[in-house]
């Protein structure tokens, strides 16, 4: 089934209080991005690995990285962002999941790259999501797809570039709804009840609630 991730990289700052990055840590190994140490190393958090070229790695973090017995992984290639470098090992290394944190916000190219990525390393990283404060980012390719969320909870669908869905328990249902990039898309929808199933057939980027998980995967034909 392979290991559980969390990654931090250097975006926009949704999670700054320690205890709750430790309870986000739970049961998943810990990957800091490069300069992402410094902001671990202000928590006291010590990652499990560390990720980049070093350069945003300031000393006193260093040194803690070395009390803690980090591993630290060099990567200078400039071709690949942070992020992407860490996602080509674990794609090498094998993996059950991988939440992303801190990977919104500050350099919109970034941005919208990591959001790209989800889509880029589906087949090698399996269970990739981007995790905000209030809600988090997955990619779904030809699947039917169960979820479970709080009542109410929101959720918007959209083809990447394009994909027809099929739902039961939104309140907004789709019956092989087209999504399609830049001309249709599901948004505003929500929970009708605690659990949703969806038929989604074609390339897909889910917009979910923080409360929401994943039940159950099957991939479909595609």
């Amino acid at each position: 089934m392979g290991e559980h991730f969390l990654i931090v990289a250097k975006g926009q700052t949704d999670f700054a209080d320690a205890e709750q990055l430790r309870a986000l840590r739970t049961g998943r190994i810990l990957i800091a991005l490069d300069g992402a140490a410094n902001f671990l190393q202000e928590r006291d958090i010590a990652p499990d690995l560390t990720i980049g070229d070093f350069d945003s790695i300031d000393r006193e973090t260093r040194s803690f990285l070395e009390r803690h017995g980090t591993e630290l992984l060099p990567y200078a290639d400039q071709n690949t962002t942070d992020l992407e470098k860490a996602l080509i090992y674990l794609g090498k290394k094998g993996c059950a999941s991988v939440r992303i944190l801190h990977g919104l916000g500050r350099r919109l190219d970034h941005a919208l790259g990591n959001v790209t990525f989800l889509k880029k390393y589906a087949k090698t990283v399996p269970n990739l999501s981007l995790v905000t404060a209030d809600g988090q980012i997955f990619y779904f390719g030809n699947v039917h797809v169960a979820l479970r969320a709080q009542v109410g909870a929101h959720c918007g669908f959209f083809g990447c570039p394009l994909a027809h869905i099929s739902s039961n328990g939104l309140q907004y249902e789709m019956n092989r709804y087209c999504v399609e990039f830049g001309v249709s898309e599901s948004v505003a929808n929500s929970f009708r009840g605690v659990e949703a199933h969806l038929t989604i057939a074609g390339p897909c980027l889910a917009a979910l609630d923080r409360s929401a998980q994943i039940i159950s995967q099957t991939k479909i034909e595609e």
